[in-house]
Order: structure tokens, then sequence, then C-alpha cells
């Protein structure tokens, strides 16, 4: 059994998504989601909610079971974008249970079978069936963690520019927090899908595919331009900083790059800071801007993405956080197999609780970077 928290890095950071070519003119893509969905409508086989009746809905459900609940929603996903639930339907099958203080509980929530129908850009269709194929709990929270199976994937007018779906395959947990909540509609459910989805390219035309990268970023080194770190003293050091600056900075990151999978690097940018007064007439600093940033990222399989980059950040006082937001350019990666790379870009947001930490390697920075690059299908042996 895993935590929530366990739970999400496991499948947003620890699920290696390297994409591979299996089959000639065949394009594998490995595909991230998060979707949400809400119970608007649930049909009992009993004429009461949560007894012990169960039915086969007119033949809707392959095995009897307590309910037949319909829904909607939406999702995010990579590398297609954001979709809306046409249809989402589901049957279930609930266990019960006595808790520590003797009061019956259910203590189990299977999905026997499911379908939803998706909308997404472009006039984008697809649609999947779905079972639960075990369920975790959460030991922490108590919630319910039953892990779908998606089976039979279709899809219409889901291509992405260059290429047509083939087939999918996808799978992963949903968490149910508060059964009842849930099938009376008060509470939504969250679902983490990771898998592959298929594609055969159409012509030379340029594909586009979502990125996003979760990483933890440490400082390692700072040249100061005066004899004292925070001095405000300023320098090009060289030439390296294209306008004068208080520091040049090298960081190590490590964390998860789609769609090159698992990797660490490093990068280097001057800065100088943004210093107000507070309450107090003290000098603080509440921000930094920096310039000229470079960085080289290698995954677990050898992949290579380099950039360049520019940040602004400033200070939120309702978070009491410093929120870096950086413009980044991809200038060159290794593209799945059967892509050639093209051209990207990223935005990526960083909070950081205490600035002059960060500066000395004492905290560690954690930052989602989400963006969109593009490439041409090439021919492969």
């Amino acid at each position: 059994m895993r935590t929530i928290t366990t739970l999400a890095l496991t499948l947003a950071l620890a699920v290696g998504l390297v994409s591979a070519q299996t089959e000639p003119d065949l394009i594998d893509i490995d595909y991230l989601t998060m979707a949400e969905a809400r119970i608007v409508e649930v049909e009992w086989a009993g004429d009461e909610p949560y007894g012990d009746t169960t039915g086969t809905f007119d033949g809707r459900c392959s095995v009897p079971s307590h309910f037949l609940a319909h829904g909607e929603g939406d999702m995010i996903n990579f590398p297609m974008g954001r979709h809306v639930f046409r249809f989402v339907r589901f049957c279930g099958l609930l266990t019960w249970g006595v808790d520590a203080a003797g009061e019956r509980t259910i203590t189990d929530l299977a999905f026997p079978d499911g379908e939803y129908g998706i909308d997404g850009p472009g006039g984008a269709y697809y649609t999947a069936r779905f079972a639960s194929v075990g369920t975790d709990v959460d030991p922490l929270t108590g919630a319910l963690l039953p892990m779908l199976e998606h089976i039979d994937l279709t899809a219409s007018g889901i291509a992405l520019p260059g290429l047509s779906f083939v087939s999918g395959e996808l799978g992963g947990p949903t968490i149910v927090y508060d059964v009842e909540a849930f099938l009376e509609g008060a509470l939504p459910t969250v679902t983490l899908v990771q898998g592959v989805v298929r594609f055969a390219p159409e012509a030379q035309e340029t594909i586009d595919l979502e990125m996003v990268n979760v990483n933890q970023y440490r400082v390692t080194d700072v040249r100061w331009a005066g004899e004292e770190p925070f001095s405000g003293e300023t320098s090009t050091f060289d030439g390296r900083c294209s306008i004068p600056s208080e520091y040049v900075r090298t960081g190590t990151f490590a964390g998860l790059t789609f769609p090159i999978g698992h990797g660490e690097g490093t990068g280097e940018q001057c800065g100088r800071f943004v210093r107000e007064t507070d309450a107090d007439g003290r000098i603080v600093i509440r921000g930094d801007l920096t310039s000229d940033g470079v960085g080289r990222l290698e995954s677990v399989d050898g992949s290579i993405l380099t950039m360049s980059y520019d940040a602004a950040s400033a200070y939120d006082p309702v978070l009491g956080m410093v929120v870096y937001t950086m413009a980044v350019h991809i200038d060159d990666m290794t593209a799945p197999p059967g892509l050639s790379f093209v051209s990207g870009s990223m935005e990526a947001t960083y909070a950081i609780p205490d600035l002059e930490a960060l500066m000395t390697g004492a905290i560690e920075a954690v930052g989602v970077v989400i963006g969109s690059a593009s490439f041409t299908p090439v021919a492969t042996d």
C-alpha cells in the first residue's frame, strides 16, 4: 500500500516515460494524464441506496453490480492537451465491513465495467472501456485506490498533426477519499493514467507534442561580483552576462521530462536581486531577475535536452514565497524514435520559501515546467 503522496510521485515522477519504436512506420508516444470526474446520477439495483441487492441493469453490467453511475468531468493529458468527458458511466460493487466503532462501513469499491467518451481539441473524440483490477487503501487518509485498466481504446479525429491514431494501452489508479460523498456527487474522484498511445505517420508534416517537466533544483556554486555575498555589486563576469549581474549561479536538477523520461542535469545563469524596504525599514530581498541561462538535461537512456532561459520573480505575500516565472527555449533535444526535433519552448514556475537559503544550497526548489515541442517524422530501420 502506498500513500497518496507516494502514489502521485510514483506516477508523475518515478514512472519511466521512454518512447520506443516497436514496429516500422509506427510511433509510440507516452501518455500521462490526470482526470477529474463527478457523479451526476446513480441507478441502484435495489429500492434503496447502499443495499445488498445486485443486478446487471439490463445487461449493461457484465457481472451483478450494486449500482450503475453516470458522471461528467474533464482531464488534461500529455501529449494531447485538455479534454472534456462527453459521457462516463460505470458499474460498481461495494464491499461492507465494520469499523473500530462497530459501525457498518464500506471497505472496498470495484468497477467491473466502465466506459467513457472524450471530446478533445480540434474535434478529436475517443472512447475507452475500463475495469478495476484490484484496490489499494491509503493508510493515512483511508482513501480507496481502485486500479483501473483501460481496454479497447478507439479514436476518431485524435491525431497529432501528421499522425493518425492506431491503438492505446492505458492504466492507473483512481483516488476515492469518501465513497458515499463520491456516489452522492458531493466529491469528485481523481484518476491518474499512464500508458502508450500508438500512431502512424500520415505525411512529412510537423507534429506538436505537449511537454511537461517536474524537477528538483539545488544551487551548487555561486560566483559573486563583490567580495561578499548579497553585497549588491554587479559585473558582467568577463562577458558571461549580457547585463551587469550580482552573481553567476550553477545548480543541478533532477526529475522527469515528457517525452524523454527521467533525467538529471545542470544549469547556469546570471542574476540580480530585487530589494524592497519592509515595514520595519529593513532592506529585504523580494525577488530575483535572471538572464543568460543555459541548461543541459540527460535522461537515463541517454536522451539529451539543451535549453536557454531567462526568468523573473516576485514576492507573493499570500504564499510568503518568491515565485519564479521562467521562459525556456529548447535549443535541441533527442526526439522519440521515428521523430526529428524542430523547435520547442516551455514556461517554468518555481516557488522559493527562502531565497537566501536557496542561494546557499540549504534548500531545494521544486519546479513545474509546461510547454510543447515540434517534430517531423523520419524514416526508421
